[in-house]
This record gives structure tokens, C-alpha cells and sequence, in this order.
């Protein structure tokens, strides 16, 4: 053998021992690969096993969310689901869900939108956090949890139902953005969702919801008889002859006081049980002790009834309100024009239920509805129009405020007239005001009592600053009439009643409803036919021309009222007097003196005849439906009146 052949032998030895190298070293990579793709899948099996676990838990979730939206009443104790019951905090036990491998427990908690826990049952909103945790494979406690929070505004399932047909807001401007039925003196609580009325003569506050006008809360109006009060300085103590419930915070009308210099509207900074203090604008006057009056809580906008100390409690309520007219008993009561507006003095009401509801001919198996009515004579003067004065400058010195005016000549505005301010680059000088004194023909004073009156400065208005006349104001019939309106509108007596529905039990899958005739409850004077009597006639019409006269046009009997009824005007008459009818509406578009916009036409509601307060059974389809004693009223065929406009 040669050395070449010896060589070669050695060569293949050294390569084939090399290639059982590269071997091993493939194998030892490819064993790493394998255990990283192992671990792969073990993190893929983890990691799709948790996103089920959280998705069965974001789902658990989102049921309690959806079952807390799903209350069917907003008061306690009515409906299976409530907001104010229901929707509290909570926990359910630990439960495992089908074809899942770990079990989930759910908690929820219920707070206020200050956060506070637990939430006022009525609060206008309540904030839900609802919270799942449950332990994954590699864990044997609760190591993983997810938390959803949302909001739920207190808003009556009833005025949900226009929604989806777009039908829950009008397409119109709304006074102060809210429900036209809310009458227009309701301040806009916190939240700017409701909004808050005192009928008068006050009491209680009402709350309505400002979608859909209706009554969702009552709260009462603290009002508190004064004993003594004495000022130190700036500080003023009232004593109270009763413990009070006033808080720090709270607005307070102080009238009635035996030295007027307490008296405004002002701000408690302190309270114990039986005294509250508040601070008087300087310069303070020479008085320092007052007795007697009484001190009222003032609504204010944006007022939150929780943080003021007022407990509210829930209501779902409908508002009926209107006024009455009077005439002097003469026959000019017999005229549709005294009926448009009368000047005519008022007569009393009953003081403690001015209204009261028939509601005797209601459908069977139905309650009557409970109602609670206020009423106040009231009146509405005037002073001669003034044309608006630019503002030049204002200053304030205390509690009064000097307007120097930019005009040709005198001003014109007269002492104890009712200004109203605006276009000021300082808006603590705007608002309205009564004029105290007219210095010269371009100035006039004002005083603004309470804690502005201590701001001293002056003021110039950019470009529009003006000063307007309030040319007509209303008045209760009490309130001493300023000398500067000297003439007389109308009088009237304004009502508004609250009216608690009822379910309709002859038709379960409607909304809470009314029935009932609204009658006037007098006082010092009767209801009759003869000439000492009066008679009271309602404004009513089929103001839609459909042949029918509806609830909101003031029927005899309303029907199934499912909501506010505003403008449900009456007039009274002599008794021996027929009610005064009227022309339909007549519009000419010249503009001349035959023009008519106006229909008062009335029909006689109190007393009624026996005709008049039949009821009688209709037959549909041939079928009687008197059945069960369901009688529905059929207005008298005298009553039709076409072409008609609401008259306020």
C-alpha cells in the first residue's frame, strides 16, 4: 500500500467522523426548537384560554349593566325593577358557567355622581361599577378581574317610547331647553337633566324630568319662623322658634322681619340646631336687633336637593295647570270678549283644595287618581312703554347701584319700576331690578341686597349695554302694586295640580294613566243657577277640527291622561247667565279690523245638566262596549266648535 492509498483512508476516516458531529449538532438545535415550539403552544393554550375566561367575564359584565338599565320604574315599590330599590350595590356567589373551567364571581357598587356610597335611591343619576374576578389555570386564587362603569340617568321608562321614531323631542326652540309643560319659573337642577317648580303658595318643590315634562320627585321646601335676630358687625344670628333644617349653603328669603333692613335674600355660613348666621352688605344699617319673620328656602339654578340637606321622594306624577277668569256678574259676562282677558276682580278658592277630581265615572277595577292642587289669585299690571337707554357706565357703592345713561333726553323711567340690565362687561351688575330713585334725567338707582352688594366698581358695556323696562309684571293679589304700574291687565287665579296616575288595569301594556272631571272647590261664594250663584264655564273646543274634543282641548271628563295638560282654562259667570260663546277663528290677511285670532268660546261645566253628565255606551262593529261597566263620556254635539286656537 502506498502512501497515496494510506492518505485516502485517513481522509474518508476524518470526514465520516465529521459528518456524525454535524449530526449531533443538528439534533441538539432541532431538540431546542422543539421545546421552544412546546413552550409556544403552552403560552398560546394560556394566553387563549384567558381571552375566554375574559370574555365570558366581560359578557357577565355587561349583563348586570344591561339588567340595571332595565328597571321599569324609577319609584320604589312599583314595577319588578326599580331605580330606586333596585339599583343598588351588590354581590352574587361564585358560579361557574357552562363549558367554562373556572369559576366567576360578580360584584357591583352603586355610587351618586359625587361618588358618594351608597347612592341616594333617587338620586338624578347613579354611577354602576360592576366588577368580575375569577383565577386562571396557573393560579388558585383570584388573580384576574375586569371592571365596567357607566352611568344611569333617572329618566321614566314611559317618556323612552318616541325614541326611536324621533318623536321624544320637539323640532322647535325650547324655553330654557327643556319640556314645554314644565312651567317656565322652574330652576334647572344640577345635573341640567330636571327641574324644579314651587307651586305656589309653596311648601313643596317639584321635580320634573326636562324630556318628558313629567313629575319624577317631592321634596319639601323648609320654611321656618324667626324669633329674634342680632347683628355683630357684618354677622347677622337669626334664633328660630323651632329647630330648623337649614345647612350651610342654602339661599334663605328673610321677610317679614320688624326692622326691613334684615330682610333680602341671602346666604347661611353657619348653623346649630336652633340659630343660623349670615352676612349683611355693608354699609350696615343703624339697627343692630330685629324680631319676628320668617326665613323661606330659595330654589336657585343649579341647585343639588341632596347637598342642600333636602330629602326628595319619588313621584311619577302628571302636571294640570290653567287659570281662572272672572266676571263681575253683570251681563257683560254674556261677551266672548270679556272672556279673552278679563280685568274683572277674582274670587277666593278653597285655600286648602281649590280643585277638586270627579273621578266616579273612572273605568272599573281602576283606583282614582290621588292630586294635590294650589292656587293663587294673581294679577298682571303695566306701565307705560319706555324705549330702551344705552348704559354708560354703572357703579356700586354697597347695596346700591348708580346707572348713568347715555341719552338725547330724560330717560323716563319712573321711580318703582321694574329694569332689566344686560350687554355689561361685568354680569354681576345684570339681572332685574327695581328703580329706587332718578337723580337726574340720565341716571337712576337700584338696590341689589345679599353678598353681591358688597362689590364696588364700575362697569362700561362694550357695545350693546342697555337698560330695559319691564313694562307689565305679575303680581299675587296681596303684593302692594309699585305706583309706577297703574294699569291693570288681567286678573285671574292661577292653579296647577299634581295628579298621581294610576295603572289602567283594562289595558296592562299602557303607561300609568288619569281619569276625572276637574271641578272648582269656591270659598265665600256658591256654585248655582240663580243670579246670587255663579257658573263656571271652561274654554273648550275641538281646537284640531277632528270632530272630537281630546283631553288636552278640555273636555268635560278627561280620559286616560297620560301626561301634562297645560291652558285648562275656566270662566266664572253669573249663575243665571249663559256661557259666552264665539266665532270660529277668522284671519284676514289684510290685516284689517275683521281680523279675529282669537276663539273664547266656553260651555257651562259647573253646574252641569243631567244631559251634560250622561254617559253613554258606544257600540263599535256591532258590538256594545258597556261591557264591565266601560263607559267612555261622549261630549254634547252642542260643543263642537271648529277652526279654534288655545287661547294662552
Amino acid at each position: 500500500m502506498n502512501c497515496h492509498t494510506a492518505h485516502r483512508r485517513i481522509r474518508r476516516r476524518f470526514e465520516a467522523g465529521f459528518t456524525l458531529v454535524e449530526a449531533l449538532v443538528s439534533l441538539l438545535v432541532v431538540s431546542f426548537g422543539m421545546l421552544a415550539i412546546a413552550g409556544m403552544q403552552a403560552t398560546l393554550a394560556k394566553a387563549s384560554d384567558l381571552a375566554k375566561q375574559r370574555t365570558e367575564a366581560v359578557r357577565l359584565a355587561q349583563v348586570k349593566m344591561e339588567e340595571f338599565r332595565a328597571f321599569d320604574s324609577i319609584v320604589s315599590g312599583e314595577g319588578t325593577w326599580n331605580y330606586a330599590t333596585n339599583l343598588v350595590s351588590g354581590a352574587d356567589a361564585a358560579f361557574t358557567p357552562p363549558n367554562s373551567n373556572t369559576a366567576f364571581t360578580r360584584s357591583w357598587t352603586v355610587t351618586g355622581p359625587d361618588g358618594v356610597t351608597p347612592a341616594d335611591p333617587n338620586a338624578a343619576q347613579k354611577w354602576i361599577h360592576v366588577t368580575v374576578q375569577w383565577a386562571d389555570r396557573s393560579s388558585p386564587t383570584l388573580n384576574q378581574s375586569i371592571t365596567l362603569d357607566s352611568n344611569i340617568a333617572r329618566n321614566n321608562p314611559t317618556a323612552l317610547k318616541g325614541l326611536v321614531a324621533g318623536q321624544a323631542q320637539p323640532r322647535v326652540r325650547q324655553p330654557k331647553n327643556r319640556n314645554l309643560n314644565i312651567p317656565y319659573p322652574a330652576v334647572t337642577l344640577s345635573g341640567g337633566r330636571e327641574s324644579a317648580f314651587v307651586p305656589p303658595p309653596g311648601g313643596i318643590a317639584y321635580v320634573f324630568d326636562n324630556t318628558s315634562g313629567n313629575i319624577v320627585q317631592q321634596c319639601p321646601v323648609p320654611t321656618t319662623a324667626i324669633t329674634s335676630l342680632s347683628r355683630s358687625g357684618t354677622g347677622v344670628t337669626v334664633v328660630t322658634t323651632t329647630p330648623h333644617t337649614f345647612v350651610v349653603g342654602n339661599r334663605l328669603a328673610i321677610t317679614g322681619v320688624s326692622n326691613v333692613a334684615f330682610n333680602g335674600v341671602f346666604t347661611v355660613v353657619s348653623v346649630t340646631s336652633t340659630t343660623f348666621t349670615y352676612t349683611m352688605p355693608s354699609p350696615l344699617p343703624s339697627a343692630t336687633a330685629a324680631t319676628g319673620g320668617v326665613a323661606t328656602f330659595q330654589l336657585v339654578e343649579g341647585l343639588s336637593f341632596a347637598a342642600a340637606g333636602i330629602t326628595c321622594t319619588g313621584l311619577d306624577a302628571y302636571l294640570l295647570s290653567g287659570y281662572v277668569r272672572f266676571t263681575d256678574g253683570t251681563s257683560s259676562g254674556q261677551l266672548a270678549t270679556d272672556a279673552e282677558n278679563s280685568t274683572r276682580p277674582t274670587l277666593n278658592l278653597n285655600a286648602t283644595s281649590p280643585l277638586t277630581i270627579d273621578a266616579s265615572a273612572t273605568p272599573a277595577n281602576t283606583a282614582p287618581a290621588a292630586f294635590n292642587c294650589y292656587a293663587q289669585q294673581q294679577l298682571v299690571v303695566s306701565t307705560p312703554n319706555v324705549n330702551p337707554s344705552t348704559i354708560s357706565s354703572i357703579s356700586r357703592s354697597a347695596a346700591t347701584s348708580v346707572v348713568t345713561l347715555t341719552t338725547t333726553g330724560a330717560h323716563g323711567l319712573p321711580v318703582s319700576a321694574r329694569i332689566a340690565t344686560e350687554g355689561l362687561s361685568d354680569f354681576s351688575f345684570e339681572g332685574s331690578f327695581e328703580i329706587v330713585s332718578v337723580p337726574s334725567s340720565t341716571t337712576l338707582t337700584y338696590l341689589q341686597p345679599g353678598p353681591d352688594a358688597s362689590i364696588s366698581g364700575t362697569t362700561s358695556g362694550p357695545v350693546i349695554s342697555r337698560v330695559k323696562l319691564i313694562q307689565q309684571i305679575t303680581l299675587t293679589a296681596s303684593e302692594p302694586v309699585p305706583a309706577a304700574y297703574n294699569g291693570t291687565e288681567s286678573r285671574f287665579v292661577a292653579y296647577a295640580c299634581i295628579v298621581t296616575p294610576v295603572d289602567d288595569d283594562s289595558n296592562p301594556v299602557t303607561e300609568a294613566a288619569w281619569w276625572g272631571q276637574v271641578n272648582l272647590n269656591p270659598s265665600g261664594w256658591t256654585i248655582g243657577t240663580t243670579s246670587s250663584d255663579r257658573r263656571v264655564c271652561r274654554y273648550s273646543g275641538d281646537y284640531i277640527s277632528n270632530g272630537a274634543v281630546s283631553n288636552a282641548e278640555h273636555p268635560r271628563y278627561y280620559r286616560r291622561v297620560t301626561g301634562a295638560l297645560t291652558s285648562q282654562n275656566f270662566f266664572v259667570v253669573r249663575g243665571d247667565l249663559n256661557c259666552p260663546g264665539d266665532v270660529p277663528v277668522n284671519f284676514n290677511a289684510s290685516g284689517n279690523s275683521v281680523s279675529d285670532l282669537l276663539n273664547a268660546n266656553t260651555v257651562p261645566h259647573q253646574p252641569a245638566s243631567i244631559a251634560e253628565r250622561s254617559f253613554q255606551c258606544l257600540t263599535v262593529n256591532g258590538s256594545n262596549q258597556c261591557s264591565g261597566g266601560n263607559k267612555q263620556y261622549i261630549e254634547p254635539s252642542a260643543v263642537a266648535i271648529t277652526d279654534v286656537v288655545p287661547m294662552f
